[in-house]
Formats: structure tokens, sequence, C-alpha cells
């Protein structure tokens, strides 16, 4: 009776791997539709954001992705290392859960939801710089079971509401810069329709001042 117990608890892993995995490849062959693209920067439709600049992907299970969007991944430069906090920790929202690393220096992301760690992706601590190539899909940081994901998710931004947002954060972007880091103010290109381009990778470049500055007025909202 033990052993078929045994046997038939290790069948329901295997199966319960498999799934998982099986899910996990049909999500990296898929290419979110994108609802915004100015200026280089992407929402993708059916995604959710919080103004913490951190994005939700809500899988039938409940549970929820979470990553840094494309506005940090294009204007934060390069990527050393992610600290995660680790599998099982219940977080809440406002407190950190990760933190982007760079050199001496980090930025420290807020739960944009009340939860509990269920799992941490390997490949960006393996390959940080994957946050900066596909933060997305391959890019995710950490997934979250939510306390109460109906809740918790009309908080948050989705579609033309996150659209208009972003937009607005390129634009206070832009005058942050030049209010704090005027020699990297963003200059006009003619290939681009609206000109005046946020500087890809600008933050990597500016003094621990505006960096810290960059921190407090465009992570720690929450």
């Amino acid at each position: 009776m033990v052993a078929l117990f045994v046997l038939a608890t290790i069948l329901i892993c295997i199966t319960v791997d498999y799934l998982v995995q099986k899910a996990q490849k049909k999500r990296e062959a898929y290419q979110p539709q994108v609802v915004l693209s100015t200026e280089n920067f992407v929402i993708p439709r059916g995604f959710f954001f919080s103004k913490v600049h951190t994005w939700l992907e809500l899988l039938f299970s409940g549970r929820v992705y979470v990553g840094v969007d494309d506005f940090v991944s294009k204007v934060i430069g390069k990527v050393d290392a992610i600290e995660v906090l680790p599998v099982g920790e219940r977080v809440r929202k406002g407190e950190p859960i990760f933190k982007i690393k760079q050199g001496n220096r980090s930025l420290a992301f807020p739960s944009p939801v009340n939860g509990k760690i269920i799992s941490v992706n390997p490949n960006v601590l393996e390959s940080p710089e994957t946050i900066l190539k596909d933060p997305y899909l391959n890019g995710w940081i950490i997934m979250i079971e939510p306390e109460d994901v109906a809740s918790e998710v009309k908080n948050l931004l989705i579609g033309n509401e996150a659209s208009r947002w972003l937009r607005n954060e390129i634009k206070r972007f832009k005058e942050f810069i030049s209010r704090e880091a005027p020699k990297f103010s963003p200059v006009p290109e003619p290939t681009l329709a609206d000109g005046g381009v946020v500087v890809k990778g600008v933050l990597q470049n500016v003094d621990e001042k505006t960096w810290e500055k960059f921190e407090k007025e465009f992570i720690q909202q929450l």
C-alpha cells in the first residue's frame, strides 16, 4: 500500500513537472501583441503594469509572473546581477522583492502584490542581461501566488491605460534627466517621428546622487 502511494506521488510530480514545462515552452513561443511602441518602448497586450515599473502576467492558476518593464530595461544600462528573495518567502505590497545591481549600486523593486514567492527564474540569475534583451518573456524574474488576485489586479494598469501612463513616464524621465543630468539629456534623432529620444542606457553614466533620485522618483512610489 505504501509503495503504491509513493508511486502515485512520483507519477503526480512527473505529470505536474511535464505540464509546467509544456506551459513554459508554449509561453516562450508566444510573442505578445504590442499595444504601444513609442521611442522604441513597448507594452504588450494582456500584461498588467504597476507604477513602479514592474509587469505582471496573470496565469490560469491565479499565479503571476513578475518582471521589470521595457522602460527600465532600456534606460538602466548594464546589469551585473539580480538579487531575489527566496522561494517560499511571503511578500507584502510595497516591500522590496528583488534588486537589480550595477556595480556597487542597485535598484530595489517593491512587490506590486501581496503573496508568496513560488518560483525564481534561474535564467536571469545566471544571465542578468536577459532582462535587457527580453523583459517580457524569458526575462521574468519571479512567480508569485497573490493572496487575492482579483483585488490585486484592479489597482494595476493594462492596455490603453498602461500606454498613456508609459507615455507620461517617458516625458517625466526626459524632464528628470534634463534637470538632474543635463549632459545626458535626450537629443533629436531624425529616424524617429517625434524626435527627442531617451538615450539608451543613460543611467549607467549618471552619478550616485542622480541614480538614487531616479530610484526614489520612479521605482519607490508604492
